[in-house]
């Protein structure tokens, strides 16, 4: 299996700058696939891993992280791993997947500096203490109507001179050769075109939908952002 995704990474200025799971998907209950989505996010935390090494060199010494879009938590206990000394936040829109969060946070000893926050995102944002040093949003971006409104939401809740990292596109994961000896060649190719087809529709149905050209630095730039820097991650399994 081969996978890869970019992390684009912005900088804040000045005061004008700041995995949403719920049941709005199409109707997919995110609570029902929490074993899923850990094995998942499991499966891929070389990646993830390699990904936070990377921005552990851009972001020195965060004092609040926040993971928009959480989900059961994996890559916000990799953030409490990273980062020793920062306080984590996983915000989402299942209850459950946080509670399932927290559990984790506390059987890898990060219990002490790690909260929650339940609620539609970005909005739930503006429940945050104090801005984030650090806010990632890895691929939950595309489940929210208005993605440039939400980049626009998450960039107001980062401090100045914070980074706001989203990870969203890249190559479509490979598991099956060309030809698998069973029926005709190429099923891979067609089941990303019935995966494409319902992405498209996915993103349709959401409440607020706005089609935006998935640019996603110039998205960043529109939100106030500056200084953009991407990287692509390849996980070979």
């Amino acid at each position: 299996m081969a996978y890869h995704d970019h992390p684009h990474d912005e900088h804040r200025h000045d005061e004008r700058h700041g995995h949403h799971h719920g049941t709005t998907d199409t109707g997919v209950d995110w609570a029902e696939m929490a074993s899923l989505l850990e094995s998942e996010a499991e499966l891929f935390t070389p990646l993830y891993e390699r990904a936070l090494a990377w921005l552990a060199k851009e972001v020195t010494e965060p004092g609040l992280i926040v993971d928009a879009g959480s989900g059961p938590g994996v890559i916000s206990c990799l953030f409490a791993e990273v980062f020793e000394g920062a306080r984590i936040v996983a915000a989402d829109g299942s209850a459950p997947l946080l509670e399932r969060a927290a559990e984790r946070a506390a059987r890898y000893g990060a219990g002490d500096r790690f909260g929650t926050l339940a609620g539609e995102l970005p909005g739930v944002l503006d429940e945050l203490e104090y801005p984030a040093d650090l806010l990632w949003a890895s691929r939950s971006v595309h489940h929210l109507g208005d993605q440039r409104a939400a980049l626009a939401g998450y960039a107001a809740r980062v401090a100045p001179g914070g980074t706001l990292a989203v990870m969203e596109g890249g190559l479509p994961t490979r598991y099956l050769p060309r030809d698998i000896g069973i029926g005709r060649p190429g099923l891979q190719a067609r089941i990303d075109a019935v995966e494409a087809d319902w992405f498209t529709r996915m993103r349709t149905e959401l409440p607020g939908s706005v089609a935006h050209t998935e640019d996603w630095p110039a998205l960043l730039t529109a939100a106030g952002l500056h200084h953009s820097r991407s990287r692509t991650f390849l996980l070979d399994l």
